[in-house]
């Protein structure tokens, strides 16, 4: 177990991608997460999923995700269908079910991709504001400092 969490930790990721940790309920019940920080805001998103519901593990030892699910039902659900039923070549239709795949295995990852841009734009959003605000703030010190200075030269 310590071996697998060393594993994740020394996994690089890149600014503003996700921190993946899965981990089994001892029991059934309530659940809390929490997340704190103390200088910038933090977007905390939780996914309960259950191995049973979605068919095991991926690779990783990670609960599969939904689109994942989806996917391999469909790819089931392909495999089923036969080209006599459908009334073409044997020859033209696994090649045709073979594009599919590929054309769904490239618009999860499209979508994948899009998700991890967007949780990184979010990420860079936030940074930028909270320095938009202390810029704002310390301009608005360095100038009552100086109408101070000047108020000051101005009596004497």
């Amino acid at each position: 177990r310590e071996e697998k969490k060393m594993a994740q930790l020394k996994k690089v990721r890149q600014d503003g991608d996700p921190f993946v940790y899965t981990t089994k309920a001892p029991a059934a019940g309530w659940y809390r997460m929490c997340v704190t920080s103390s200088w910038n805001q933090v977007v905390a998103e939780m996914e309960m999923r259950k191995e049973s519901d979605l068919g095991g593990l991926d690779e990783d030892g990670h609960v599969k995700t939904y689109e994942e699910q989806k996917m391999l039902e469909e790819d089931k659900e392909l495999e089923r269908d036969t080209a006599s039923e459908e009334g073409i070549k044997d020859e033209d239709f696994q090649e045709t079910k073979d594009k599919i795949k590929d054309l769904r295995r490239l618009l999860n990852e499209i979508q994948s991709m899009q998700q991890k841009e967007r949780r990184r734009l979010t990420v860079h959003a936030e940074t930028n504001e909270h320095s938009h605000s202390r810029m704002v703030l310390s301009s608005l010190m360095e100038t009552l400092l100086f109408m101070a200075v000047t108020g000051y030269q101005v009596y004497t």
